[in-house]
């Protein structure tokens, strides 16, 4: 049961570094230059499963293979082209083919994808909220306007044709090596970057490389997937919980005996019935409830009211058939009753009512 813990628990901690995964490349659908990311697991270990016999183990038959519980294996980083769209602005590259723009950050040089520039405040080439962007000979692009043309290239010119610069571009003989920060930019991770001879397409820029259909796939499916690790996991803790409480029950009974056993839940049935009683409308309706049949035996009972418990309707109160409205304030004696016995029904003074339906029948 213990394996099946951590079996389930580590799926679902997959399950959801998964779900992470798609949904960052989901927000970054309309970030330029953005590269999907892949998320990939294994299992921590995979064992071969063998029928051996009880003395003789000398031959074992394998009959199969048991995976251990699951461990995240690498986040891969597709490099594959983007879309390019055409946008117009002086200060938009795109590129075409294996290459790299070149940022000077607070943290070195680091590399990217994103050819949406701007100018900062001195009239450098910058990415916005990164660093300038460095050239070809590796020094930051100055340029002092917007108003610029380039080819394919990378040579920048002003509008009269004078000579600005030349973006760099760099490759590197394995991207999968590039190490990617939390800022969506590469670094080098020790790679000697060498001059790229991509394709630069000016006034545009490349989307990111996200399948939208893939990754709502791929989000469906780990979240059911986590659904249903959790759904399990709850099940193997309720059978383990009623595992625990059957042992405890058969601990008791060895014990205590079962005749002990049987009186302890009689005598503790009263107060587990109670303590199911939790809403306070049911305490009241209850109290209601028990002060009405309190109050009907009081004006019932034969033996609170003097009468003869034999006789019927002998604690039973009747009205004036007159309609006086007062209750109570005669009887009419029973027709096997004795005078002395209608004395005796009330201890009070009785007040005799008007006419003849209160008088004694003559002996």
């Amino acid at each position: 049961m213990t394996k099946g813990f951590y079996n389930l628990t580590s799926g679902i901690l997959s399950q959801s570094r998964r779900l992470d995964t798609v949904a960052n490349n989901m927000t970054n659908l309309s970030t330029s230059g953005y590269k999907a990311e892949q998320y990939t697991d294994s299992t921590f270990q995979e064992v071969l499963i063998s029928r051996v016999g009880n003395k003789d183990k000398s031959s074992p038959t394998v009959i199969g293979e048991e995976s251990y519980i699951l461990a995240p294996s690498q986040l891969y980083v597709d490099y594959s082209q983007g879309s390019l769209e055409e946008t117009g602005l002086t200060l938009d590259f795109a590129i075409e083919g294996d290459g790299f723009f070149a940022i000077q950050t607070a943290q070195g040089v680091e590399y990217t994808r994103s050819g949406s520039f701007s100018l900062d405040g001195e009239g450098y080439l910058c990415l916005p909220a990164h660093g300038r962007v460095l050239g070809a000979d590796g020094q930051p692009v100055y340029l002092a306007t917007d108003r610029i043309r380039a080819d394919q290239a990378g040579n920048l010119y002003t509008e009269g044709g004078g000579y600005v610069g030349r973006l760099g571009l760099y490759a590197f003989a394995d991207n999968g090596l590039l190490e990617k920060n939390e800022s969506g930019l590469f670094g080098a991770n020790g790679q000697a970057p060498a001059p790229s001879q991509a394709k630069l397409h000016w006034k545009w820029v490349e989307n990111a490389n996200v399948n939208m259909l893939q990754e709502m796939s791929d989000m469906m499916t780990a979240q059911r997937a986590l659904q249903s690790a959790a759904q399990v996991l709850t099940e193997l803790e309720s059978s383990r919980e009623r595992g625990l409480s059957r042992g405890e029950a058969e601990a008791r009974l060895t014990r205590y005996g079962p005749n002990r056993l049987e009186q302890t839940r009689k005598k503790s049935l009263p107060l587990r019935l109670l303590g199911q009683l939790k809403d306070p409308m049911i305490l009241v309706l209850l109290a209601a409830a028990g002060l009405s049949l309190w109050a009907g035996g009081w004006e019932g009972d034969p033996g609170r009211q003097g009468g003869a418990a034999g006789r019927p309707g002998a604690g039973a109160r009747r009205h004036h058939p007159s309609g006086s409205g007062r209750p109570g304030a005669c009887r009419r004696p029973h027709p096997g009753g004795s005078g002395a016995g209608d004395r005796r029904e009330r201890p009070h003074r009785r007040v005799r009512p008007r006419g003849q339906a209160g008088r004694r029948p003559s002996p």
